[in-house]
């Protein structure tokens, strides 16, 4: 997997808490929350897209490697799309 975008699918809605992101599918009812680190793998993604940056960042939360941190990133995608959340392109 080279994900390059992760769009939030437009039934998908999403609000920061005290332990996380909580994630709501309007269309299912279906509530997910994310705690560390996969909250902060979705601001992050969302903020920074897949640059370098987001790796750098990411990195540093969860004190892993930047190879360590991709592979991470790519299975929550993964999970996440399989869900029905996200698409990733």
């Amino acid at each position: 997997m080279n994900p390059k975008k992760m769009t939030v699918l437009p039934e998908i809605a999403w609000v920061v808490e005290n332990q996380g992101i909580l994630v709501i599918n309007t269309d299912t009812s279906i509530v997910k929350l994310l705690d560390y680190p996969d909250a902060a793998v979705w601001s992050v993604i969302l903020r920074y897209g897949f640059r370098p940056k987001a790796v750098e960042i990411l990195s540093a939360i969860i004190d892993s490697t930047a190879k360590n941190t991709r592979e991470k990133i790519e299975n929550t995608l993964i999970n996440w799309e399989k869900e029905g959340f996200i698409t990733v392109s």
